[in-house]
């Protein structure tokens, strides 16, 4: 089922204690998908997959935290368990796709 397929857009500031994705504007492509509605007798280990690309609009997300910001922000949205979430970015321009893997320390940090 398709949760979300629009453009996710941030102003760079910071509001209502929320970590900012990065210090300037910027808007990212968006698409979620819970696979888990669509396969009722197999249980998903990650049953949400994220696809993210680029708009070219703004800001790019290019470094690890800012990565990292981005996609706590983007379960925070919507309601996500981060280690429960596939993301993947696309790369129109290179027509690829790369796997982003997050990884929980003991304490829970990523």
């Amino acid at each position: 089922m398709l949760i979300y397929n629009d453009t996710f857009k941030w102003d760079g500031t910071r509001t209502s204690g929320k970590t900012t994705i990065c210090w300037w504007p910027g808007s990212y492509n968006l698409k979620i998908i819970d696979v888990s509605l669509i396969t009722e007798n197999v249980h998903m280990l990650k049953p949400y997959i994220c696809i993210f690309s680029n708009t070219g609009e703004g800001n790019s997300i290019g470094s690890y935290t800012h990565t990292q910001n981005f996609l706590k922000r983007v379960c925070e949205e919507f309601g996500l368990k981060i280690d429960k979430t596939l993301f993947i970015e696309h790369f129109s321009d290179k027509k690829q796709f790369e796997v982003v893997h997050i990884k929980k320390t003991i304490n829970g940090n990523l």
